[in-house]
């Protein structure tokens, strides 16, 4: 498995970039393959213990994990023998981390347009929200599945569900 690896900071608009800003920091695990899976977790303050125990809850020791060049990273992913960490480099595809980077820029933007900021109390329920929608996001028939998962088992539901158009219906001309 290659995974992603990186970390952003989420917080009002304006003020100091980077590391630190008074915003929240939080790390991003994103697994590369087509329809694949996403770890977030709010951070203390990026350093590389709290990379190690974030590591050590969302990737597999023997994952191909791909990385920044920075120091931070690299001293918390260093028991990982699969760490490739490069230099970012917007112009090249496979240095600019594109996976992770498209995930925390989807992150960002929900947050900040559906909720309009959230508070760093409920951020990581809303960083949990996210990666289970992402992790599902080209699951087929997903209303159909939830309902036969709340259905009690040996009973027909009092309606019925057929035959959905899976595009929107077309206004008669």
């Amino acid at each position: 498995v290659e995974v992603e690896v990186d970390h952003a900071y989420i917080g009002a608009s304006g003020g100091r970039r980077g590391r630190g800003t008074s915003k929240t920091p939080f790390i991003v695990a994103v697994e590369r393959l087509q329809g694949g899976r996403a770890a977030m977790r709010v951070a203390e303050g990026i350093n590389g213990n709290v990379y190690e125990r974030f590591a050590r809850d969302h990737v597999g020791h023997s994952a191909h994990i791909r990385a920044d060049a920075a120091s931070v990273i690299r001293a918390g992913l260093a028991r990982w023998g699969g760490l490739e960490c490069a230099p970012f480099d917007a112009h090249d595809p496979e240095a600019s981390l594109p996976t992770v980077v498209h995930v925390i820029s989807n992150f960002k933007a929900f947050i900040q347009g559906t909720f309009h900021g959230v508070g760093r109390k409920s951020l990581q329920d809303y960083m949990y929200e996210f990666s289970y929608r992402y992790g599902r996001r080209r699951a087929a028939g997903i209303f159909d599945v939830l309902l036969k998962d709340i259905w009690p088992s040996g009973t027909s539901p009092p309606w019925e569900v057929k035959n959905l158009p899976s595009e929107p219906l077309k206004k008669a001309a």
